[in-house]
């Protein structure tokens, strides 16, 4: 029955326009097919795309830029091959955010190229990071600025290379995620995981199976658990600022306290030491 429907049309419309009814046919379908997958993927802007899916912008090409220009196939199997790339790309980017190993394949890790106003030429010179030094000095120019002026620098995983050149404002480092440790990132801040197991110990968060995100910034650990909790938690580290301040404030006027003992005891010594020819 759909032959013969197709027939009629074909005979009613003439073969040249039902050819280009059929091209759009396909090209709306692999089109909405295209927008399911970036929308499942929560890929919604170019800004999110990884290298997984640029690979991917060349399979959907290929598959509906073949469909589009040649009548082989039908219309079921080029909707069934583009189903399949979709859940194929759906599966690697599903690995790759759960896969520490996957993900810095794919997506990749930043990589500190300053730390302390210094260079880290390890890292720099390090084949496998693929460092353009050039390319480096070319974004922080476009920056305004110049390398005697920068404390910390990295290039994130999309190439953009960040610059800081308040040591205030260091950006956090990301070492846990979903309860598995970024083990490059600790090495980066000359940090192990028995660092991190310690201060979870510490704060009473057990181990890492229940921490969601874990980052460091300003020599101290903080935690994001899997139940939505923050530790530690905006009025301990209030409080734990105050007794630090607390601290020194002790600190500083027992020393002042003390020096001027020892600055009056010398005063006495002064007075009551016999004059010469007493």
């Amino acid at each position: 029955m759909a032959e013969q429907f197709f027939s009629d049309l074909a005979h009613y419309l003439g073969p040249a326009v039902l050819f280009y009814l059929y091209v759009l046919l396909r090209l709306v379908t692999g089109l909405f097919i295209v927008l399911a997958y970036y929308y499942l993927s929560g890929r919604t802007q170019w800004a999110q795309a990884n290298s997984i899916d640029i690979i991917g912008n060349f399979i959907f090409g290929g598959i509906i830029g073949g469909a589009i220009y040649s009548d082989e196939g039908s219309y079921l199997h080029y909707i069934c091959i583009l189903l399949i790339a979709s859940c194929i790309l759906m599966f690697i980017n599903y690995l790759s955010r759960n896969s520490y190993i996957l993900r810095t394949i794919a997506i990749g890790h930043p990589i500190p190229i300053i730390r302390n106003g210094a260079f880290l030429m390890d890292n720099i010179l390090n084949k496998s990071n693929k460092v353009d030094i050039i390319n480096v000095t070319s974004q922080l120019n476009a920056q305004g600025l110049h390398s005697d002026k920068i404390y910390y620098a990295q290039i994130e995983p999309n190439g953009i290379v960040s610059a800081i050149s308040d040591k205030a404002k260091l950006p956090s480092t990301i070492v846990i995620f979903k309860g598995s440790f970024y083990y490059d990132e600790l090495h980066n801040i000359r940090k192990t995981d028995k660092d991190v197991l310690r201060d979870l110990k510490q704060k009473g968060l057990g181990d890492n199976s229940n921490i969601y995100l874990g980052e460091y910034k300003n020599d101290t650990f903080r935690y994001i658990t899997t139940a939505g909790k923050v530790y530690p938690r905006m009025k301990d580290a209030k409080q734990s600022a105050e007794k630090q301040a607390r601290r020194a404030f002790y600190r500083k006027s027992a020393a002042r306290q003390s020096r001027r003992f020892f600055y009056g005891r010398g005063l006495e010594q002064e007075n009551f030491r016999p004059k010469p020819g007493k």
